[in-house]
C-alpha cells in the first residue's frame, strides 16, 4: 500500500474515533438530563401530595408553603398553580387565585379543574357570563362530573334562564340516575317556577337515594304541602319531628299541626299544638289555633278559655279579641261580642275584619243602621275586601225592598 494512502487511513479512523467520542457524550447528557426530569417529577408528584393533604385539613399556610417550593421547582406544572389557586380562594384571595388558576389553565388547557375553580371566582365576582363559560369548559372536560353539570345549571338561574338549567339536567337525569343532587336541582328549580307537584316527584326521587338526608325529606314535604298533597306532607313531618334536632322540634310540629288542619284531621291537629302549648306556654300561635278549632267544633269553653290566654298573653293583638268576640257572638250575647270587635278594631286600624264581624253582629240583633256603618268604615278601609262590599250592598238592598 502505498504511504500516502496509509497516512489517510490513520486520518480516518482518528476522525471516526473523535466522532464516537461526542456521540457517547451527547446521549449521556440527554440521559443525565432525562434522569433529572424524572427525579424532578417524582419530587414534584410527592409535594403535591402533601400539599394536597394539607390544604384538606385546613393548614393552608403551610400547603401553600410546600407548594411555592414546588413550583420553585417545576413551574411549568399546571397541578401545583391549580391547588395555590384554590388555597387562595378558600382565603378569599380572589385575585390572587384568579391569576394563579388562569396560568394553570395556561400550562395545561385540558385541567378541568382550573376552569371550574376559576368559575367560581368569576361567579362570587358576580361576573355571571364569564363564570359560565368557565364552568361549561370544566364540564365539556369532564362530562361525567355532576358537580360541573349543577355549576352550569346554577349560572343558567343566575343569568335568569331556569328553563335551559331545567333541560339541561332533565336530559341527564337517565345517565345520573343514582345521584340525588341533579334532582334536588330539579326540585327546587321547579319550586321556584311554582311548580310544587313537579318539585316533590324530584324531592321524592332524591329521598329515594338519600333515604337518611333530613334536609332532602324537608324539601319534599315542603313541596308536597304547595302540591296540596297534605297526607304525604304529613306523613314526612311525623318522621322529622322524631328525628330532627331538639332545637327544631317546635317549629316542625307547628309544621305538622297545620298540615294536620289543611288534610282535615282537626282531632290530630288540635293534639299537636297542644303539645306546643305543652312545650311553650306562652306559646300564642298555638292557643290562637286551639281556640279556633275549639270554636268550629262547638266547644265555646275551650274557646273562651283559649282566647283569654292569648289575650293575656299578646294584649296589642287583635287575635284574642277578635276569638272571643266569635265565643260571645255565637252565645248570643250581642254587647260582650260588640266590645270585644272594637277593641280588636282599635289594634288594627287597616284591617277590616273585626268591623265586618261586628257589622254581622249588629245585623243579627236587626241593628240594621248600626250594621250599615260597620260595612261602610270596613269599605273605607280597604274598598278592594269583597265581604265588605257585598254586605253592605246587601243590607242596602234589603232597605230599599222594604221602603
Amino acid at each position: 500500500m502505498p504511504r500516502t494512502s496509509h497516512k489517510l487511513l490513520i486520518l480516518l479512523a482518528a476522525v471516526l474515533s473523535l466522532a464516537g467520542c461526542h456521540s457517547n457524550t451527547t446521549s449521556h447528557e440527554k440521559n443525565v438530563a432525562a434522569a433529572e426530569d424524572r427525579w424532578r417529577h417524582i419530587r414534584t408528584e410527592h409535594k403535591l401530595q402533601i400539599a394536597r393533604q394539607q390544604f384538606e385539613t385546613g393548614d393552608l399556610d403551610q400547603a401553600e408553603k410546600t407548594l411555592l417550593e414546588a413550583i420553585a421547582a417545576d413551574a411549568l406544572n399546571a397541578r401545583l398553580w391549580s391547588l395555590a389557586g384554590r388555597i387562595a380562594l378558600e382565603r378569599g384571595q380572589l385575585e390572587k387565585s384568579a391569576q394563579r388558576l388562569s396560568k394553570a389553565a395556561e400550562l395545561d388547557p385540558k385541567l378541568a379543574e382550573a376552569h371550574y375553580f376559576h368559575g367560581i371566582v368569576l361567579q362570587r365576582w358576580k361576573q355571571f357570563d364569564r363564570a359560565l363559560e368557565a364552568y361549561n369548559r370544566s364540564y365539556a372536560l369532564q362530562a361525567d362530573n355532576v358537580m360541573f353539570l349543577l355549576a352550569v345549571s346554577e349560572m343558567l338561574v343566575a343569568l335568569e334562564r331556569p328553563g335551559e338549567a331545567i333541560a339541561l339536567l332533565e336530559g341527564k337525569t337517565s345517565y345520573h340516575d343514582q345521584n340525588s343532587g341533579i334532582r334536588m336541582a330539579l326540585g327546587q328549580l321547579y319550586l321556584l317556577k311554582g311548580d310544587f307537584a313537579k318539585a316533590a316527584e324530584y324531592f321524592r326521587q332524591a329521598s329515594l337515594l338519600r333515604p337518611d338526608d333530613l334536609a332532602v325529606l324537608e324539601e319534599l314535604a315542603t313541596a308536597r304541602i304547595g302540591a296540596h298533597q297534605f297526607k304525604e306532607a304529613a306523613f314526612d313531618l311525623e318522621r322529622l319531628v322524631k328525628e330532627a334536632r331538639p332545637e327544631r322540634r317546635a317549629e316542625l310540629l307547628h309544621t305538622l299541626a297545620s298540615t294536620y288542619m289543611s288534610a282535615n284531621r282537626m282531632d290530630e291537629a288540635r293534639t299537636t299544638y297542644l303539645e306546643l302549648t305543652r312545650i311553650d306556654r306562652s306559646d300564642v300561635e298555638s292557643w290562637i289555633k286551639l281556640g279556633e278549632l275549639a270554636l268550629a267544633k262547638g266547644d265555646y269553653g275551650p274557646a273562651l278559655s283559649a282566647a283569654n290566654r292569648v289575650i293575656s298573653l299578646a294584649a296589642q293583638q287583635p287575635e284574642g279579641y277578635l276569638l272571643a268576640g266569635l265565643v260571645w257572638q255565637k252565645r248570643k250575647e250581642v254587647d260582650k261580642a260588640l266590645s270585644h270587635f272594637d277593641r280588636a278594631a282599635q289594634l288594627a286600624p287597616n284591617e277590616v275584619d273585626a268591623v265586618i264581624l261586628r257589622g254581622i253582629t249588629l245585623e243579627q240583633a236587626g241593628r240594621f243602621d248600626a250594621a250599615r256603618a260597620a260595612y261602610k268604615e270596613a269599605v273605607r278601609r280597604n274598598p278592594d275586601d269583597p265581604r265588605a262590599g257585598k254586605l253592605l250592598a246587601q243590607i242596602n238592598a234589603r232597605a230599599d225592598a222594604q221602603r
